[in-house]
């Protein structure tokens, strides 16, 4: 079986080289049936996601997948190099020569010097693939008010680390305080991103595109819905409202969002207002007649119950992928995985070797259906945030924690008893919430 799979991977790359497409909504919550238990036992937000649910159901889910790091920017350095945000040169960098670990945090963690070019995006880049980049970014220095002053030459930051294209940029986080004259703008990201698309078949090339909503983030979806125009960006004021397939009105997705959750409707617009993007992806492909040619990938980029924190809540993400020729549909695997091994699954199905080390491994053959893998026989993982660090195995998770709990950085510290010590031994068999 195992050189069966292998050897039709392999034909699946010579014959026809997929396309990539990882879909990745900042701070969406976790709100399909293996997310992990909260500890005050309440149920995440509950929105209607048919485009989602469409590639759960037609690809593989990996019902054991965390993050490298629960945090936005090191979690998304994670992906595009298949490295520990710790492994970064801007992060080490900047860490003091007395200190015994690598400070794992937003502003520490950039695609900067070498990083710049060993990564996803440059390797497929380099081999004939188009790359894109479209929505959050957060891998750049600038910051704040200036990461928004220049677009064009935010665009070209973005750029230098290896994107052919960038569209529909949102350089960094969107801060009340900023006063920007924009803010959430889906229709606008999905324009961009399926312009890019049709642009790539158009020439006959291969894409990959790294696509990030913004929401369901802060500030509220409610006041982007409502209080700006799809055509305010932070490109500027566009002449005409973007019109893309897939997308329906502003206020239908609120409409959509109040009959899912009432109270909670922000939060569940937010993550309808992504899924429908994934359905204006899906209906450019259609048209194109590539859909089953191109490999859709699913995740968050870190659990929101515990966000900063390497607690279930906070590391453990959804992770579902759509690719016919190799996936088999509707089914489910319980290995553990992470966000790490994104990138050297696509370069084995891409074809390409990368000419740096990766720390994640390849889950492809894995989700074929070949379950004598290396990656089948994994241990354990590791994730960490801050200073600290953790290693989960199938049943226990230890967590070390040098300076005690950081509070001032902590989503939901007052959830977890222990929160404070130093070292933290779980049985997540009988603990599932770390308590």
């Amino acid at each position: 079986m195992r050189k069966f799979v292998t050897i039709f991977l392999v034909m699946l790359v010579e014959a026809d080289r997929p396309n990539f497409i990882v879909f990745q909504p900042d701070d969406m919550p976790f709100q399909w049936d293996e997310a992990p238990e909260s500890p005050d036992g309440k149920s995440t937000v509950t929105a209607p996601t048919p485009n989602m649910d469409r590639i759960r159901e037609e690809g593989v889910v990996f019902t054991r997948a965390y993050t490298a790091a629960p945090k936005c920017a090191p979690s998304r350095f994670s992906v595009l190099t298949g490295r520990f945000a710790s492994r970064g040169v801007y992060a080490r960098q900047r860490t003091g020569e007395s200190e015994d670990f690598t400070l794992v945090a937003v502003p520490q963690t950039k695609m900067q010097d070498t990083d710049s070019l060993d990564n996803l995006q440059t390797v497929l880049r380099d081999d004939g693939y188009q790359t894109l980049h479209a929505g959050k970014w957060h891998l750049s220095p600038t910051r704040g008010t200036v990461a928004y002053a220049d677009y064009e030459g935010s665009v070209q930051q973005v750029l230098a680390t290896g994107f052919s294209s960038v569209g529909g940029l949102y350089m960094d986080n969107m801060d009340k305080s900023d006063n920007l004259e924009f803010s959430h703008n889906q229709e606008w990201v999905s324009q961009e991103a399926v312009s890019f698309i049709a642009d790539a078949h158009a020439n006959e090339a291969p894409f990959f595109l790294y696509f990030n909503p913004t929401q369901p983030h802060a500030p509220t979806t409610y006041e982007a819905l409502f209080n700006y125009s799809a055509r305010q960006t932070p490109e500027g004021f566009l002449e005409s409202t973007p019109e893309v397939d897939g997308h329906t009105t502003r206020s239908e997705v609120w409409s959509r969002a109040e009959a899912a959750n009432g109270r909670r409707a922000d939060l569940a617009a937010g993550v309808i207002w992504a899924d429908d993007a994934l359905g204006a992806l899906i209906n450019k492909l259609t048209a194109l007649d590539i859909l089953d040619r191109t490999f859709i990938l699913v995740i968050m980029d870190h659990g929101v119950i515990a966000k900063d924190d390497l607690y279930e809540g906070g590391g453990r993400i959804a992770h579902f992928v759509r690719y016919p020729p190799a996936f088999p549909s509707g089914t489910t695997v319980a290995t553990l995985v992470s966000n790490l091994d994104i990138a050297p699954t696509i370069f084995s199905l891409a074809g390409v070797a990368p000419s740096y080390d990766v720390d994640g491994l390849d889950w492809s053959a894995l989700a074929a259906g070949q379950e004598d893998t290396v990656i089948a026989t994994r241990s354990h993982l590791f994730m960490e945030i801050s200073y600290e660090r953790a290693v989960v195995t199938a049943t226990y998770k230890y967590i070390m924690k040098p300076y005690g709990g950081d509070d001032a950085a902590a989503s939901a510290s007052n959830q977890y008893p222990a929160y404070d010590a130093e070292e933290q031994l779980y049985d997540l068999t009988t603990d599932p919430t770390e308590q």
